[in-house]
């Protein structure tokens, strides 16, 4: 395992050079840039960087990432690549076009992005193949830049890969060899998966990993702060470990649209300690 990363929009309220100091100064080896524009909660965090951002803001990131001795874990660009809207639907493919060409300049090898949300009325089957659409436009481009994308399940209702079911479907589609994965336990166990099987299974895609917590179900859920939850995180990191995990653990948390707490430099050390606590323990 590389280390500790965290997804800056724990900081959105801050520049995001700002941002990679205090990650460095609470031992943080990587930073997650969000791209993301409208996540599914309030107050919505501000982008810490737009896929249009012009040269010279690309150059004051990186120079801020190795001032800080900080790596690039990944690049959050989720969006809705499978909208009922033409218009929508493209101006998102093209939104995560950006996110991996911002990238490749930033020197981050890794994009995230979702299956996306059956919004409007629809065939399952005519969802589906929007994914593969984009997917077949996504991954040879990514290629070409050399960056990889990293789809995460979603376990909203709506979201059409949202469980370990989902999953193995998309990658036994052809095409699919280049796509890995970006694990966020919150979202199989919300779905109802086993949380560690789920992680041995796609382990040999899993290049990144969000640190999250979850309680509940599909129709009635949160994500509280990390050892708050239903999660077996000794377990899973147990699984991490064994099956030689060379990527980062990122710190993600949203448990502020279920009233936990707001502050952030608290998460990020409580966070941090929690993280650390599991994987000394599995180490020794």
């Amino acid at each position: 395992m590389k280390g500790l990363s965290c997804n800056s929009a724990l900081f959105a309220h801050i520049d995001v050079v700002e941002c990679m100091g205090i990650l460095a100064d609470h031992g943080f080896q990587a930073i997650d840039v969000s791209l993301e524009l409208e996540p599914p909660f309030l107050p919505v965090p501000k982008p810490h960087m737009y896929v249009d951002a012009d040269a010279a803001e690309r150059a004051r990131v990186v120079q801020g990432a190795k001032a800080a001795g900080l790596d690039f874990g990944t690049c959050n660009a989720h969006t809705n690549l499978i909208d009922g809207d033409p218009e929508a639907r493209a101006r998102n493919l093209d939104f995560v076009l950006g996110g991996m060409r911002l990238a490749a300049d930033l020197g981050c090898q890794y994009v995230i992005t979702g299956g996306g949300m059956k919004n409007m009325y629809g065939r399952e089957g005519t969802y589906w193949q929007r994914l593969l659409d984009a997917m077949a436009v996504i991954l040879p481009a990514g290629e070409e830049l050399g960056v990889t994308l990293l789809l995460e399940c979603a376990s909203l209702p709506g979201c059409l890969v949202h469980d370990l079911r989902g999953m193995r479907r998309l990658f036994a589609e052809d095409g699919m060899d280049s796509l890995q994965v970006l694990f966020d336990p919150a979202h199989y166990l919300v779905r109802g998966d086993d949380v560690t099987a789920a992680y041995r299974e796609l382990a040999p895609r899993v290049r990144h990993i969000h640190a999250k917590d979850a309680l509940g179900r599909v129709e009635d859920f949160e994500f509280p702060p990390l050892g708050e939850g239903e999660i077996d995180f000794r377990s899973l990191i147990q699984a991490v470990h064994d099956t030689g995990f060379a990527g980062y653990i990122a710190l993600e948390y949203e448990g502020f649209a279920w009233g936990h707490t707001p502050d952030p430099l608290r998460i990020l050390r409580e966070g941090r300690d929690f993280l650390l606590a599991h994987l000394e323990a599995t180490a020794g």
